[in-house]
């Protein structure tokens, strides 16, 4: 059984970094996962070549969205999964797949998931489907089992605890000079799915699509979430994610990520969530990381956005915010909930390859992911309210024993897992003993950590100063960093003897 704090259910988890490419070729790779212990690893890819195949991509899920009748493996699907490999097999080689498959391995004897988080440092890795990874060995795409996180690395405060009804505005733009999307049919799914929540949810839309109609409905807040429906795109120029709006001709005005997000800065407290079901809400730009308007939008404040990396066809967006927002009214994890949501576009239509289109980006300094919201039971909430002095010893508790089990992975250098527990405990009690402290040198010692292996990385690739200029940043974060030091001179003489051997040439 998991254990399980205030609500909050601890899955197994494997997170995956990506660093810019060294000089050398490649990317640097870095796993963590939950069962302990961390591999390194080079990927390497052609990136440009694969950017060149968005089009082909683009064109075999719309395609796919034709209902067929069922059989072998559809030629639609072909470039799909061999993206999907390719993409799987260098992310996940050599001692990185050791890593992955005990990983998987103690999630499925756990009966858990296997929570899948991206940590993309190099710009142009974000504009690559990474959703579409295929494991050959399984026989399958691991979004469509496990729950897959793109993670920005900015802090973000802890889920509110509100009462019912968790607040949805539900924005549709239909601009007159732009081609007629199904509104009003995805208006009415996702009320119908709505409806069976037992008033956990209130979905109210927009009067108008103009700057000044949304504008004015913030006002009325607080929203926990936006939901829009419409058109998408990417200014190849500016390099930005844009969405349409309705200017007051009923014509489409172009607003930029920057703009939205300056809108959308209205509301107080902050938006949790936005829901961009839009063509292209999640395209990336090769040169910005935060270029799309989804990543764009969670860099601004916004905990989690979810978006679609290409266009998408109506009843698959019906389909995927249908089942989205069940799972997000019960509690779920916001990356489950995208799982279902993706779960519910397969089971609209068994040939279609478009469950591959949702991006979830999510906001944490450290990738949580939990409940964006924790929507109470009103029972639940009289109960409480009857007995405080019992929550409040049940509360201390368990801050305590976070504060033990944090500190235990600390001395033991596991500071990927001591820092989820430091911010729970914080998210309860931000004065606990000398917990805020004890965090931040938990933080610092684990960029050493990433900072040393990047080192090693250069330094196994003959890259002498890069490897010299890592060992510094880590000698800087930690000055008794065991190793770093050494190593270093190792790389500094061997740099000379570079030099001189270059000389003598």
């Amino acid at each position: 059984m998991s254990p399980t704090y205030f609500g909050i259910v601890m899955v197994c988890s494997i997170e995956i970094e990506i660093a810019e490419a060294v000089s050398s070729g490649g990317y640097p790779v870095t796993v963590r996962s939950s069962t302990g212990g961390e591999a390194s690893g080079l990927l390497r890819l052609d990136v440009e070549k694969l950017l060149c195949r968005r089009r082909e991509l683009q064109m075999a899920l719309l395609a796919s969205a034709a209902p067929t009748t069922r059989g072998r493996l559809p030629a639609l699907e072909v470039p799909v999964r061999e993206i999907g490999q390719q993409l799987f097999t260098a992310l996940v080689g050599g001692p990185v797949y050791g890593r992955y498959a005990a990983a998987t391995e103690t999630a499925q004897q756990n009966g858990e998931l296997l929570r899948v988080v991206l940590r993309l440092r190099a710009p142009e890795l974000a504009a690559l489907p990474w959703e579409m990874l295929f494991d050959p060995e399984s026989g399958g795409y691991l979004c469509q089992y496990e729950p897959l996180i793109r993670h920005l690395p900015v802090p973000t405060p802890g889920a509110p605890v509100i009462k019912p009804p968790l607040r949805v505005l539900g924005l549709v733009t239909a601009p007159r000079d732009l081609a007629a999307l199904d509104t009003d049919g995805e208006k009415a799914r996702l009320s119908e799915a709505l409806t069976d929540l037992g008033g956990r949810v209130h979905l109210e839309w927009a009067p108008g699509a103009r700057w000044e109609d949304l504008q004015h409905i913030l006002l009325q807040g607080p929203w926990h979430a936006v939901h829009f429906i419409g058109h998408g795109g990417f200014d190849q120029t500016a390099g930005e994610g844009t969405i349409a709006l309705e200017g007051a001709d009923h014509r489409a005005n172009w607003v930029s990520a920057h703009r939205l997000r300056q809108l959308l800065s209205i509301q107080t407290p902050a938006l949790r969530l936005i829901v961009l079901n839009s063509c292209a809400s999640g395209q990336a730009a090769v040169d910005d990381l935060f270029s799309s308007t989804a990543a764009a939008l969670v860099r601004s404040g916004v905990s989690a956005a979810v978006a679609m990396q290409f266009a998408v066809s109506d009843p698959a967006a019906k389909a995927f915010a249908a089942g989205f927002y069940q799972a997000i009214a019960t509690n779920r994890s916001i990356s489950e909930a995208v799982r279902v949501g993706r779960i519910g576009i397969a089971g609209a239509n068994a040939t279609t390859l478009e469950w591959a289109t949702p991006v979830l980006y999510l906001r944490g300094e450290h990738g949580q992911d939990s409940s964006l919201f924790t929507v109470t039971d009103t029972v639940a909430s009289t109960r409480q309210q009857d007995a405080p002095s019992a929550e409040r010893a049940a509360q201390t508790a368990a801050v305590r024993a976070l504060y033990q089990q944090a500190m235990a992975k600390f001395r033991t250098g596991h500071y990927d897992q001591a820092l989820p527990l430091f911010d729970s405990l914080l998210t309860l009690d931000v004065h606990f003993a000398d917990a805020a402290e004890r965090h931040k040198d938990c933080h610092t010692r684990q960029r050493a950590t990433a900072a040393y292996q990047a080192a090693d990385a250069a330094e196994q690739a003959g890259d002498w100063p890069t490897a010299i200029r890592s060992y510094t940043a880590v000698l800087e974060l930690d000055p008794g960093h065991s190793g770093a030091l050494r190593r270093r001179e190792q790389c500094r003489t061997r740099q000379h003897i570079a030099d001189l051997q270059n000389e003598l040439r």
